[in-house]
C-alpha cells in the first residue's frame, strides 16, 4: 500500500522550491513559538511584580497573605473580597431532558470554558424559561466569573451579560473601592495558591462560598 500511493510530480526544481517555502513558513511558526513563550515569562514575572511591588514605590512594609510573606508598599493595605464586593451570584444548570431550557438567546457557561482574563464566549444558550426554572443567574457585564467547583480558580470578566452554572460563582465588586480588572489579574496570579489552599472534596473539587469572601 506504501509502495502504491499516488504522488504529484512537478519538475524537480520546483519541488526543491516548494518544499523551501514551507519549510520557510514553518521555521517562522516556531520562532513566534519561541517569542510567544518568552513573552509569556516575561508577563509571568512582571504580574508577580506589579502585583505585589507597585510602581514607583520606595517605601515598603511586611504583610502575611495566607502561607505567604510578602514585602507590599507602605501606602497599600490588606482587604477581604467581602470588604469591596457589593454582591454576589450563584448559579446552576436548567433540566438537560427539558428541551425547552435550551436552545434560546441567554449565554450560559462552566468553569471549564473561563479563562480570564476577558471572557467573551459561552458552554450553550438557554431560554428565558430554562434561566427561571433553574438555579441559573446572570452575571452582569464587567463582572467576575469565578471557578468555585471542579475547575477552581478560573477566573475571567464577563464582557457581556452571561448565566452561570453551579462551578462559577459571580462576584460583583464596588468600583468605588477597587477596580475589578485589577483583582482578575490579582486572582489570575494567585491561581494556583488559591486552588491549593482552599480546595477540598475527594469526588469533585470545590471552594466553600465562605472561603472565597
Amino acid at each position: 500500500d506504501l509502495r502504491s500511493l499516488p504522488l504529484l510530480y512537478p519538475p524537480l526544481p520546483e519541488q526543491r522550491r516548494i518544499a523551501e517555502i514551507l519549510s520557510t513558513v514553518d521555521q517562522l511558526i516556531h520562532q513566534t513559538d519561541a517569542v510567544i513563550e518568552e513573552t509569556k515569562r516575561l508577563k509571568r514575572g512582571l504580574m508577580q511584580e506589579l502585583l505585589t511591588q507597585g510602581i514607583g514605590h520606595e517605601s515598603y512594609k511586611t504583610v502575611q497573605i495566607g502561607p505567604e510573606t510578602l514585602e507590599i508598599p507602605e501606602e497599600w493595605s490588606v482587604t477581604l473580597i467581602d470588604d469591596v464586593a457589593s454582591r454576589y451570584v450563584s448559579g446552576g444548570t436548567p433540566d438537560s431532558k427539558t428541551e425547552a431550557y435550551w436552545g434560546g438567546k441567554l449565554p450560559w457557561t462552566t468553569a471549564a470554558v473561563v479563562e480570564g482574563p476577558v471572557f467573551a464566549g459561552q458552554k450553550d444558550f438557554i431560554t428565558q424559561s430554562g434561566l427561571e426554572n433553574s438555579a441559573s443567574s446572570i452575571v452582569p457585564k464587567g463582572g467576575i466569573l469565578f471557578g468555585t467547583r471542579v475547575n477552581v480558580g478560573n477566573v475571567g470578566r464577563a464582557n457581556k451579560d452571561v448565566a452561570i452554572s453551579q462551578d462559577l460563582t459571580g462576584i460583583i465588586l464596588d468600583e468605588n473601592k477597587i477596580a475589578t480588572d485589577f483583582v482578575v489579574w490579582y486572582l489570575i496570579a494567585n491561581q494556583t495558591r488559591i486552588k491549593d489552599t482552599y480546595s477540598q472534596g475527594s469526588t469533585i473539587q470545590g471552594m466553600l462560598t465562605d472561603d472565597l469572601r
